[in-house]
């Protein structure tokens, strides 16, 4: 676990946007992998969708949100990361709506 001073906390807190080149990704953490598209045995616990956002040579933010489409993951692009920030990511259909 990384150590962050008591007085550089705001630095990487809540209101701080990323910039320059930043990457986003999200995955699915928890639960068994059987079958990852549905219930097995309808007894097991369903995914988490976690978002992650790296500057690179830089900081990094990680959200759990509730579903990976646009309408949950846009608005944490637009929170977190300054506007003309060169955003990388993979061809996820919820990123097609970002500016090229």
């Amino acid at each position: 676990m990384a150590h962050v001073s008591p007085n550089k906390k705001n630095d990487v807190g809540r209101n701080y946007k990323t910039g320059g080149e930043v990457e986003v990704n999200e995955t699915y953490v928890g639960g068994k992998g059987k079958n990852r598209a549905k219930l097995w045995h309808g007894n097991e616990k369903l995914k988490e969708v976690v978002f992650g956002m790296v500057e690179r040579k830089g900081k990094a933010k990680v959200r759990h949100v509730i579903t990976s489409g646009t309408r949950s993951l846009l608005p944490e692009i637009e929170k977190n990361i300054m506007l003309n920030t060169q955003i990388y990511s993979d061809k996820w259909g919820a990123y097609k709506t970002l500016p090229k």
